[in-house]
């Protein structure tokens, strides 16, 4: 299937995102950084996610799972990473929309910073007009992300990118935990700056 490793693995898990799916897939497979591989995890939608998730098959760079029952976020992210190939984890969800240069602007600054091991961006609420209608802003400053993190996630966190060590080193994601976040945003898509 694949000749090479990519440099990124981008892993979506969605659950029931018909209305959004295909724009969500579209704005990572039009990335201006290319070198990746999609990894879509249906979580046993009951409506139209599988149609619209298989018209992208044709994409070497997507790998698509489909799941007999619902097993949550957390478990779907592990099976993303015990499939994903490439040392750099890029997290997305079904219902957001990345900037067409978010991959390249992280990946490149994680290929510049060593030292760092996640990287992270803003958000921006739009409702299903594509109107833009809030703004998520989380701390930037290293000092702050240890402060807030231990009140709320301190990143948004389906914009992260992550080295995949760091990850495995801690054991992945702790499935006792069956979500990530608490919060719900209503009937907005965010997208990914």
């Amino acid at each position: 299937m694949f000749k090479n490793t990519p440099k990124i693995s981008v892993i979506m898990p969605f659950y029931n995102c018909e209305r959004y799916l295909g724009q969500a897939i579209e704005s990572i497979l039009t990335q201006t950084f290319n070198d990746f591989e999609l990894i879509l995890i249906n979580d046993a939608s009951t409506d139209n996610s599988d149609s619209i998730a298989k018209r992208y098959l044709n994409d070497q760079r997507v790998v698509y799972i489909k799941n007999n029952y619902n097993k949550k976020i957390v478990k779907n992210l592990n099976l993303g990473l015990s499939i994903a190939r490439a040392e750099i984890i890029a997290r997305m969800d079904g219902d957001d929309i990345s900037h067409p240069d978010r991959l390249e602007k992280q990946y490149s600054y994680l290929l510049a910073h060593k030292v760092i091991v996640l990287i992270g961006s803003f958000a921006e609420l739009i409702d299903s007009n594509g109107r833009v209608v809030g703004q998520m802003i989380k701390p930037t400053s290293p000092e702050m992300i240890k402060k807030t993190a231990f009140y709320y996630a301190p990143f948004v966190h389906p914009a992260i990118m992550i080295r995949r060590g760091v990850l495995e080193a801690v054991g992945c994601y702790r499935e006792k935990y069956l979500f990530l976040l608490p919060i719900i945003f209503g009937p907005f898509l965010m997208v990914l700056i």
